[in-house]
């Protein structure tokens, strides 16, 4: 096994938007694998699967020096927005 970057590599890893939500909602937003997954609308079973890929291909991406391409996956924007009107998890990013 590899441990140190290829300076000449330029490989990119993919990263698909559901893992990348399942990342920002349990790493970021700090929320419980259950509450995640019914904000995503999935099985638990699902989620846990989604992050262990994004987990895996994020830490590979930095061990090695790679650039994450992110896309693809099957996804819905939702337009419901909050209304608290407070910098809350919800809105404090927007």
């Amino acid at each position: 096994t590899k441990f140190m970057p290829d300076n000449g590599n330029q490989e990119t890893l993919s990263l698909t938007v559901e893992e990348l939500e399942a990342l920002r909602l349990c790493d970021l937003e700090s929320l419980d694998q259950d509450a995640a997954a019914a904000r995503m609308d999935v099985s638990r079973g699902t989620l846990q699967r989604m992050l262990y890929s994004a987990r895996r291909t994020t830490a590979k991406a930095l061990t090695f020096g790679l650039g994450i391409q992110i896309g693809g996956g099957h996804y819905e924007i939702s337009g419901q927005g909050c209304d608290c009107r407070k910098l809350c998890k919800n809105c404090k990013f927007k």
